[in-house]
């Protein structure tokens, strides 16, 4: 029986020769990094296709440019200090897409040793996770709203109509509207009121 042939990925790792179809056939996007030169020495089919980038020799200085300007020095401090480390590290961040618009995406991260335990690249996979995020966001929003809008309602006696303030104290109602508003009263009666105040 033969054996099946190998090859060597880009990073030095030996690699069954379908390695690029396997992996171009995996809905994530799936990149190796080279710890000493920070180059993407290969992206398959999704995140090639995601970003615009090459399957390989995506250099640091280019690769970078796709984070969003507001989360690169985060990115990049946070990134560098895992590499320096030799940890996995999981980053969420905002990264440009080929159409121009940017998602939110986590990058996971993890180091690769080889068997003589060498440093030998980073296994990097990256997730889109925008409608999480907007999900999340909105929710966020209608809470908020819903907050505001209980804070604009006051508490009021159903019988005398004093307002209860946020020390649990009963005010009238114009001195408490006068306190928390440029207001000024002026007083008169109501055709109802005017109608039981001639009857009596």
């Amino acid at each position: 029986m033969t054996e099946p042939r190998e090859a060597l990925d880009p990073a030095g790792i030996p690699l069954p020769l379908d390695y690029r179809l396997l992996m171009d056939n995996v809905p994530a996007m799936i990149w190796l990094l080279d710890p000493a030169t920070l180059t993407i020495t290969f992206r398959n089919r999704a995140s090639r296709e995601f970003g615009d980038r090459p399957e390989t020799g995506d250099v640091v200085g280019e690769w970078k440019n796709s984070v969003h300007p507001e989360d690169q020095e985060g990115y990049m401090s946070e990134f560098t200090t895992a590499l320096a480390e030799r940890r996995p590290v999981s980053i969420a961040l905002r990264a440009r897409r080929a159409d121009g618009s940017y998602r939110w995406v986590v990058d996971q991260i993890v180091p690769y040793f080889d068997p003589s335990g060498s440093l030998a690249c980073y296994i990097g996979s990256t997730l889109d996770i925008t409608k999480q995020v907007e999900a999340e966001l909105t929710l966020r929003d209608h809470e908020r709203a819903k907050l505001e809008q209980l804070r604009s309602l006051l508490p009021i006696c159903a019988h005398c109509k004093k307002i209860r303030d946020a020390e649990s104290r009963w005010h009238e109602v114009e001195d408490y509207v006068s306190a928390h508003m440029p207001t000024d009263f002026s007083h008169g009666l109501c055709p109802d009121c005017l109608a039981l105040y001639e009857a009596e």
